[in-house]
């Protein structure tokens, strides 16, 4: 694929991962291209508070190096994500464990109620 129609391909997938994003209720989620046009070395999408986002849209994607790059931008206290899909596939999510338990787990502590 031509570099141009490469970068337009990973353009959508941001977009399309910010339009999910705010249909879950992250009225804040957009493509942080602003930044990264200046030279930032910033998330893909910005408006999920303590997570820095890197999308892909791959075929084939390297997971070791899509997780590499989001752990080496991330900011100290940020989960490093990676967001990824294929042509006409959903989108995944891929991140350390262990964090990923802990949120999961004060989503869906079982309740005091008996």
């Amino acid at each position: 694929m031509s570099g141009r129609r490469s970068q337009d391909k990973g353009k959508r997938a941001e977009r399309g991962f910010a339009t999910l994003g705010r249909s879950c209720g992250f009225d804040e989620a957009r493509r942080a291209a602003q930044l990264q046009a200046h030279g930032g070395f910033g998330a893909d999408v910005i408006g999920f508070p303590g997570l820095h986002v890197e999308v892909k849209n791959q075929e084939n994607l390297n997971i070791w190096a899509a997780l590499r790059q989001a752990d080496e931008g991330r900011q100290p206290g940020e989960l490093a994500v990676v967001a990824f899909t294929r042509n006409r596939h959903p989108f995944y999510i891929a991140t350390l464990a262990e964090p990923f338990l802990q949120i999961y787990k004060g989503a869906y502590a079982p309740s005091d109620h008996s």
